[in-house]
């Protein structure tokens, strides 16, 4: 073993001893060697290029180190080899007369979410909330935002457990909300309908007012109170028909007796 040579017996089959021979020089090479040792570079929780996750070579004494390619980790960045997976030290560029392992070290990465209130806005005024988190964190979400006239039905793209390995984006999506507009005509009517009309509208939709004024006996269509909003608001309108009293020719009998009684008008001409 120390610089004699060793002589393995074998069966005469050829087969046999070629085989013997192969493992022969193999193990005097790297283990009987004194002049060789192994370098072991070890990714870790990453890997290399090939899918590896160790790289395995043996130099001679004296000869030049040489590094595989940095090795890659989904959410980490590289930081450079230690030999006990904590501190990065500088790898030794000649092979000493010992076996090497170095170890990567990983720095894990940081990544930003934003939360855009697309139109409506969070608790403190802002439109647009940024966060910081580390790849695989739990990810938070804010505060439901608010926006006038609009119910808030959530975020899209869905928001992931935890952070993925890109910076990502989530838009507030909206609900516009309806409201409706209540026409009372007060004593009026519809061609004959005395209930109130009820129309619906989106948030922000033009108000149309109703197609023809409700009418009276005896009373002249004034408008609406309040004043008729031309664009929906954020809540439901009630508006009231106004009446003025009419002013009539007329023909009437006089009765005369006992008491003086007005009988049998006839209204003409009421304006």
């Amino acid at each position: 073993v120390n610089g004699t040579t060793t002589v393995w017996r074998h069966h005469n089959s050829p087969t046999a001893q070629s085989i013997a021979n192969q493992s022969l020089k193999f193990y005097k090479k790297v283990c009987l060697d004194p002049t060789h040792y192994w370098v072991t570079w070890d990714a870790g929780d990453g890997q290399f290029a090939d899918g590896s996750t160790q790289i395995v070579k043996d130099y001679a004494v004296g000869n030049t180190i040489i590094k595989p390619f940095d090795p890659t980790r989904a959410g980490y960045d590289f930081v450079g080899w230690s030999t006990d997976g904590v501190n990065v030290v500088t790898p030794a560029e000649n092979m000493p007369n010992e076996n090497l392992t170095y170890i990567a070290v990983w720095k894990i990465k940081s990544y930003t979410v934003t939360w855009d209130a697309n139109g409506g806005q969070f608790a403190n005024s802002e439109t647009i909330i940024e966060q910081t988190y580390e790849y695989g964190a739990t990810i938070t979400k804010p505060a439901d935002p608010t926006r006038t006239g609009y119910t808030f039905t959530g975020w899209a793209p869905n928001v992931p457990t935890n952070m993925s390995t890109e910076n990502l984006t989530f838009k507030a999506q909206w609900q516009v909300n309806q409201y409706t507009v209540t026409w009372n005509p007060n004593g009026g009517n519809w061609h004959g309908q005395t209930e109130n009309k009820v129309d619906t509208y989106d948030y922000g939709a033009q108000i149309v007012l109703p197609e023809e004024d409700p009418v009276r006996g005896g009373w002249v269509f004034d408008g609406w109170e309040p004043t008729p909003a031309t664009t929906m608001p954020a809540n439901h309108l009630e508006y009231t028909a106004q009446w003025g009293k009419a002013y009539c020719e007329g023909q009437y009998t006089f009765h005369t007796g006992t008491n003086n009684v007005w009988n049998n008008p006839i209204i003409q001409n009421c304006f």
